[in-house]
């Protein structure tokens, strides 16, 4: 089978690359012109662009612009139209000349909005912010076009923040954070949140490609996560004990936080949303598909700690 993965140099794709590789597949790297080479594409036969698309059975499209804490406003929602919703379409139809059979469009849980609450895939959206709104009009585009034709599926999956080895953004923030033992003051960030390690995303994926195609809906929108639900500080827990660090977590308010790293853009990245509760139910993709998640919020910080350990001591 040939899997056509976009953002195949990326956190995700490298990690889908080599699962496709160890299950036997034949992973295509789908390249724009300005696109830089890793070690990973080296061993992956690649396509320059959608004019030299190849015949594939299955797109995995997980190129795209994304949420970054520094930008707000509608300003930037031109830009993430333009990467989110103009290419993804695009490479969709191209995908559709090429003869795939499935198209596997990575979406957020960020078309949810920012509200506290539990988020089920029969809720209605509301994002709030140009990458939540990009990405849901993406959705709707995609979702048009594939119930339009018999040629192929659509399966959406909507996700919360993935970690794993090789991972950026907050996830790296609080490692740096853990490594020094800094007792950050989240201690009454008690309510649960919704995470994803990144095999558990790799697992989900190779199961709807080995899944029957003849079962699969014509469109399908699922929410994906981790089988437990943690905490902020729980969270924050489990990676000083990978990392060998026994902290104290201060019980401080979230109006006392923000003020407290008003003047630390890094602490008021980890402070979004820290506190609340943001929950996705995920119970739908596992009794369709049979499916649970193989590795646990545990073993996926701890996977991911080893890395960030390995990564600093190759830097000595």
């Amino acid at each position: 089978m040939k899997v056509l993965i976009t953002g195949a140099s990326g956190f995700i794709g490298g990690h889908l690359a080599k699962a496709c590789l160890l299950a036997g597949y034949m992973p295509i790297a789908l390249l724009r012109l300005d696109s830089t080479y890793s070690e990973l594409l080296e061993t992956m036969e690649t396509c320059q662009g959608l004019e030299a698309l190849l015949p594939v059975d299955a797109v995995v499209h997980l190129a795209a612009r994304v949420h970054q804490m520094k930008e707000g406003g509608q300003g930037s929602l031109t830009e993430f139209r333009k990467a989110n919703v103009d290419y993804t379409m695009a490479v969709a139809k191209a995908a559709l000349s090429a003869g795939a059979k499935l198209f596997i469009f990575l979406s957020t849980m960020k078309v949810y909005g920012e509200s506290a609450g539990v988020y089920s895939e029969k809720g209605t959206p509301c994002p709030s912010d140009p990458y939540g709104k990009s990405k849901l009009e993406a959705e709707a585009a995609l979702s048009e076009l594939f119930a339009s034709q018999d040629q192929a599926k659509l399966v959406i999956f909507r996700i919360p923040m993935v970690y794993g080895p090789g991972n950026k953004g907050n996830m790296l923030t609080l490692l740096s954070f853990a490594r020094f033992g800094l007792p950050l003051p989240i201690g009454a960030a008690t309510e649960k949140r919704s995470f994803l390690y990144v095999e558990n995303l790799i697992s989900a994926v190779l199961t709807v490609i080995q899944y029957d195609y003849f079962k699969l809906d014509k469109v399908g929108i699922w929410n994906i996560a981790d089988e437990k639900d943690i905490s902020s500080s729980e969270l924050y827990r489990l990676i000083c004990q990978a990392l060998g660090k026994n902290v104290f977590l201060p019980r401080v308010s979230p109006s006392l936080f923000s003020f407290f790293g008003r003047g630390i853009r890094s602490i008021r990245a980890v402070g979004s949303r820290l506190f609340d509760q943001y929950q996705m139910e995920t119970h739908s993709f596992r009794k369709r598909f049979g499916w649970r998640p193989p590795y646990s919020c545990q073993s996926g910080v701890d996977q991911t700690s080893d890395w960030f350990l390995k990564k600093h001591e190759n830097k000595r």
